[in-house]
């Protein structure tokens, strides 16, 4: 199915939380949840399956933290590909044809040099390591999910961007001082213009905040800090 197709024609619903629900259903809250997909992939599909008996259009596959960076704090970055291709394959078995499934990346948790010691080149090559395997599954689309470094962000997205998917980047923001900025300081409509600059694939870039959302205007964050 093609995304952007249906954009175009109406108003897609997404699933929740996954971690959450892992949780919920007795995953121990610090371990990593994308190992789940390997060790009980019937708890996944649980998950997956009640979104779209609720009238989810798309579901996100379980690979948030599947990138080797983020699995290397629990010793699994070998199993990289392993854990995002059963994501995939477990999330297509569990919903109808007909809902969509979205490629779920998201951030390392490490900072860039200089504020970090995370190598730019090695976090591109890890996120090109996930989005390979994604794609290779065969997903929809691949998101960029509630990343709160720019910088981070390009780099997946020009990972993302490598697979010829339709890629969806979301943020997390912080309103404060009449706009919203994520807490590297990036203020929302600079990172939309920056996300949407030409590149291989189109990006869709979704701001969420994590705090009062605006409720004045659909348009308020073109509007920038000039938004009352």
């Amino acid at each position: 199915m093609d995304l952007a197709a249906l954009l175009k024609n109406r108003v897609l619903i997404g699933d929740g939380a996954m971690g959450t629900e892992l949780i919920r259903y007795g995953v121990p809250p610090n371990s990593p949840m994308e190992l789940v997909n390997l060790e009980n992939p019937q708890l996944v599909a649980k998950v997956h399956r009640g979104y779209a008996e609720a009238g989810s259009d798309l579901v996100l596959t379980n690979s948030f933290g599947a990138t080797s960076v983020k699995l290397n704090k629990f010793g699994l970055a070998k199993r990289m590909r392993e854990i995002n291709l059963a994501a995939v394959h477990i999330a297509r078995e569990a919903v109808p044809g007909t809902v969509l499934i979205g490629g779920d990346i998201g951030p390392t948790g490490e900072l860039l040099k200089p504020y970090g010691l995370a190598e730019p080149v090695a976090v591109k090559a890890a996120y090109l390591e996930q989005a390979a395997a994604l794609a290779e599954a065969r997903v929809d689309f691949l998101i960029l999910e509630t990343f709160y470094d720019l910088t981070e962000a390009l780099l997946a997205l020009g990972a993302a961007r490598e697979t010829g998917l339709p890629v969806i980047v979301s943020m997390t923001f912080e309103l404060k001082r009449a706009s919203a900025y994520t807490v590297m300081g990036h203020e929302a409509t600079d990172c939309a213009r920056i996300l949407l600059m030409p590149g291989p694939r189109s990006s869709a870039p979704i701001a969420r905040s994590r705090s009062t959302a605006c409720r004045k205007s659909p348009n308020c964050l073109k509007k920038g800090p000039t938004c009352r």
